[in-house]
Protein backbone atom coordinates (compact mmCIF):
# COMPACT_ATOMS: atom_id res chain seq x y z
CA UNK A 1 0.00 0.00 0.00
CA UNK A 2 2.97 2.32 0.64
CA UNK A 3 4.50 1.58 -2.33
CA UNK A 4 0.97 2.07 -4.18
CA UNK A 5 0.37 5.20 -2.72
CA UNK A 6 4.05 6.78 -3.45
CA UNK A 7 3.39 5.79 -6.60
CA UNK A 8 0.14 7.14 -7.31
CA UNK A 9 -0.21 10.55 -4.89
CA UNK A 10 -3.77 11.10 -5.75
CA UNK A 11 -4.74 8.11 -5.20
CA UNK A 12 -6.91 7.45 -1.75
CA UNK A 13 -6.95 4.47 -0.43
CA UNK A 14 -9.68 3.08 2.31
CA UNK A 15 -9.01 -0.14 3.54
CA UNK A 16 -11.87 -1.81 5.11
CA UNK A 17 -11.10 -5.68 6.95
CA UNK A 18 -14.34 -7.51 7.93
CA UNK A 19 -15.22 -10.80 8.20
CA UNK A 20 -18.80 -9.78 6.61
CA UNK A 21 -19.48 -10.53 2.59
CA UNK A 22 -20.20 -7.19 1.57
CA UNK A 23 -22.15 -6.02 -1.39
CA UNK A 24 -19.34 -4.73 -3.69
CA UNK A 25 -21.27 -2.42 -5.92
CA UNK A 26 -23.94 -1.75 -3.36
CA UNK A 27 -21.37 -0.48 -0.88
CA UNK A 28 -18.95 1.45 -3.25
CA UNK A 29 -15.79 -1.42 -3.47
CA UNK A 30 -13.34 -1.08 -5.92
CA UNK A 31 -11.57 -4.41 -5.32
CA UNK A 32 -11.73 -7.09 -2.92
CA UNK A 33 -9.95 -9.89 -1.25
CA UNK A 34 -12.02 -12.83 -0.42
CA UNK A 35 -11.15 -16.29 0.33
CA UNK A 36 -12.94 -19.35 -0.60
CA UNK A 37 -14.97 -20.19 -3.50
CA UNK A 38 -16.43 -17.96 -4.85
CA UNK A 39 -20.09 -17.86 -6.26
CA UNK A 40 -21.22 -17.32 -9.83
CA UNK A 41 -21.58 -13.73 -10.38
CA UNK A 42 -21.19 -10.80 -13.13
CA UNK A 43 -17.94 -10.01 -11.47
CA UNK A 44 -14.39 -10.34 -12.68
CA UNK A 45 -12.40 -12.88 -10.29
CA UNK A 46 -8.56 -13.73 -10.04
CA UNK A 47 -7.01 -16.08 -8.09
CA UNK A 48 -3.58 -14.14 -6.38
CA UNK A 49 -2.47 -16.90 -3.80
CA UNK A 50 -3.36 -19.92 -1.64
CA UNK A 51 -4.67 -20.02 1.81
CA UNK A 52 -4.18 -22.81 3.88
CA UNK A 53 -6.21 -23.70 7.36
CA UNK A 54 -4.61 -25.88 10.03
CA UNK A 55 -6.69 -28.08 12.35
CA UNK A 56 -5.48 -27.41 15.62
CA UNK A 57 -7.41 -28.36 19.19
CA UNK A 58 -7.02 -27.28 23.05
CA UNK A 59 -4.19 -29.80 24.69
CA UNK A 60 -7.58 -29.80 26.94
CA UNK A 61 -9.95 -31.42 24.03
CA UNK A 62 -7.70 -34.03 23.33
CA UNK A 63 -6.74 -35.35 26.97
CA UNK A 64 -10.93 -35.61 26.91
CA UNK A 65 -12.15 -36.78 23.75
CA UNK A 66 -8.45 -38.39 22.65
CA UNK A 67 -6.36 -37.89 19.43
CA UNK A 68 -7.75 -37.27 16.17
CA UNK A 69 -5.83 -39.29 13.74
CA UNK A 70 -8.08 -38.33 10.15
CA UNK A 71 -9.99 -35.71 9.33
CA UNK A 72 -13.23 -37.79 8.96
CA UNK A 73 -12.87 -38.45 12.86
CA UNK A 74 -14.07 -34.54 13.41
CA UNK A 75 -17.47 -35.33 12.09
CA UNK A 76 -18.05 -36.95 15.70
CA UNK A 77 -16.80 -33.59 17.21
CA UNK A 78 -18.04 -30.38 17.82
CA UNK A 79 -15.91 -27.83 15.59
CA UNK A 80 -15.73 -24.32 15.00
CA UNK A 81 -17.81 -22.73 12.08
CA UNK A 82 -16.29 -20.15 9.76
CA UNK A 83 -19.37 -18.63 8.49
CA UNK A 84 -17.26 -16.96 5.60
CA UNK A 85 -16.70 -20.58 4.27
CA UNK A 86 -19.05 -21.48 1.88
CA UNK A 87 -20.48 -24.20 2.51
CA UNK A 88 -20.18 -23.82 6.05
CA UNK A 89 -20.29 -27.01 6.86
CA UNK A 90 -17.77 -28.88 5.00
CA UNK A 91 -13.50 -28.51 5.50
CA UNK A 92 -11.67 -29.09 2.80
CA UNK A 93 -8.21 -31.27 2.78
CA UNK A 94 -6.09 -32.96 0.21
CA UNK A 95 -5.24 -36.99 0.73
CA UNK A 96 -1.95 -37.88 0.87
CA UNK A 97 -2.10 -38.45 -2.95
CA UNK A 98 -2.87 -35.00 -3.13
CA UNK A 99 -6.64 -35.78 -4.11
CA UNK A 100 -8.72 -33.18 -2.41
CA UNK A 101 -11.74 -34.34 -0.53
CA UNK A 102 -14.51 -32.71 2.37
CA UNK A 103 -15.62 -33.54 5.81
CA UNK A 104 -18.80 -32.65 6.84
CA UNK A 105 -18.91 -30.99 10.00
CA UNK A 106 -20.98 -29.31 12.84
CA UNK A 107 -20.87 -27.33 16.12
CA UNK A 108 -22.79 -25.00 18.29
CA UNK A 109 -19.75 -22.15 18.17
CA UNK A 110 -20.14 -20.06 14.55
CA UNK A 111 -18.03 -17.16 13.71
CA UNK A 112 -18.16 -14.20 11.26
CA UNK A 113 -14.62 -13.48 11.83
CA UNK A 114 -11.70 -15.13 10.61
CA UNK A 115 -8.87 -13.84 13.44
CA UNK A 116 -11.17 -14.96 15.75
Amino acid sequence: MARLSTQWPGLSIELSITGRKVDLIGEGFDLAVRVGELRPSGLIARRVGAYRFVCCAALAFLEQHGILTTPSDLSRQRCVLNLNLQPRDRWPFRGPSGLPFSVEISGSLKLNNDEA
